[in-house]
């Protein structure tokens, strides 16, 4: 009996996992391409993760030349610190170092100082200084590239979300892409907003670009 019982544990815990894969699954396809769950698949922990990053939305800021100011979200920039201190604090980097053929005790040391110092770089950019900005003819990303990035909005032609990195990115007919934080606040009213805008250009005979090589591969 003690046999059957734990059969039947088992086979009941591994079908209220495939139903609840299956759930999650629909779920997330039902929010939309655009939705911050696109990117989640089937993974609960990849759901509660992105909707802990999507909390404490800011307000939109209007400046005073008429620019509305968008920053990430809250859980996204307290929380991405978290993230990288419990990576860094778990992941022993010895063993792939030496495997590299690294084997010098100072030369990993450097490694380590530098990879940390890039993990504190990225954490000041998203807490004090990412921000995307826009009006009807202009869209401008700081603190995500290294150099500000502008687009004219006058040939959008497609917003989406990033096949591979969390990430929104805009595409226009005869400007590079531009690659916007994914957990940004309000991003309903700011993805709304471009997509207006790109039918608005479709209509008007705005052409979508080919694709290229690194969309192609998902770059």
């Amino acid at each position: 009996m003690l046999f059957h019982h734990q059969l039947t544990v088992l086979t009941l815990s591994l079908i209220t996992a495939y139903v609840v894969a299956i759930g999650i699954a629909r779920w997330t396809r039902s929010k939309g391409p655009l939705s911050i769950y696109s990117q989640d698949g089937g993974s609960l922990e990849a759901v509660g993760l992105s909707l802990l990053s999507d909390l404490g939305n800011n307000a939109p800021r209007v400046l005073q030349n008429g620019f509305v100011e968008l920053r990430p979200t809250w859980g996204m920039r307290l929380g991405a610190p978290v993230a990288a201190l419990v990576f860094m604090a778990n992941v022993d980097f010895g063993p792939l170092l030496m495997s590299l053929g690294i084997h010098d005790g100072n030369l990993q040391l450097t490694i380590y100082t530098f990879t940390s110092l890039v993990f504190a770089y990225s954490w000041i950019m998203l807490m004090f200084f990412q921000r995307v900005i826009f009006d009807e003819d202009r869209v401008i990303s700081l603190g995500i590239d290294l150099r500000r990035q502008e687009r004219e909005l006058s040939d959008l032609t497609d917003i989406r979300m990033h096949e591979s990195r969390p990430a929104l990115v805009l595409r226009f007919g005869k400007q590079a892409p531009l690659y916007l934080p994914k957990f940004l606040s309000h991003r309903d009213t700011f993805v709304t907003r471009m997509q207006a805008i790109i039918d608005d250009n479709l209509n008007n005979g705005v052409v979508p670009p080919m694709p290229k090589l690194r969309d192609r591969l998902g770059l």
